[in-house]
């Protein structure tokens, strides 16, 4: 699964929590996420999408979209802290 970098913003505490997931604990956090900040999350982080793209797909603002990715990244940071 390639991953951009940008998905989580790294600390101490995420850097050392992240070496100690599985790939399959993290796929399990990331559906855990509610169904629009998965769905964004995604398309963003997996498969590459810019906000444009992504409101334009899901017919939503790109601000919604940059809120969702903002709010799921922090749902997971405080679920691998």
């Amino acid at each position: 699964m390639e991953v951009r970098e940008t998905y989580l913003e790294p600390t101490a505490t995420t850097t050392d929590a992240l070496s100690k997931l599985s790939e399959k604990e993290l796929c399990q956090m990331i559906n855990e996420l509610p169904e629009g900040y998965k769905l964004v999350f995604n398309l963003y982080v997996i498969e590459g999408f810019s906000h444009k793209e992504i409101a334009t797909e899901l017919k939503i603002n790109e601000s919604t979209s940059r809120s969702q990715l903002a709010k799921a990244r922090n749902m997971l940071q405080q679920k691998i802290s």
